[in-house]
């Protein structure tokens, strides 16, 4: 799981503007991702899909869901249960087990 900020006022004004810039604003700059940093390297929270948290993660996100917040109160203490937009954005199949990746928004 990766946290992301959205966009804020400004950013949100700056790419809606009919403006003429000198550069292309790039997406990138405005989003703001929270995410965990061990020696000298950066990982998501979060673990591996477990039955408890529910159905088969690949058809059902809701799985997904349970399993983020799990790991999130787990590993950093943090209760994310009201965030109410998740999206699913990344899923990699490593040695035959898929891996999903969901970004939760607008905390």
């Amino acid at each position: 799981m990766i946290l992301m900020s959205g966009l804020s006022q400004n950013a949100l004004a700056e790419l809606s503007s009919d403006r003429n810039y000198d550069r292309i604003p790039h997406f990138c700059n405005m989003l703001r991702f929270a995410v965990l940093k061990k020696n000298n390297s950066m990982m998501a929270i979060g673990g591996p899909w477990d039955p408890v948290d529910g159905g088969d993660p690949s058809t059902d996100d809701s799985s997904l869901i349970r399993t983020a917040l799990r790991y999130a109160k787990d590993v950093v203490d943090l209760d994310l249960k009201k965030c109410q937009h998740w999206n699913r954005f990344l899923e990699v199949i490593y040695l035959n087990s898929p891996l999903f990746f969901i970004v939760a928004l607008n905390l």
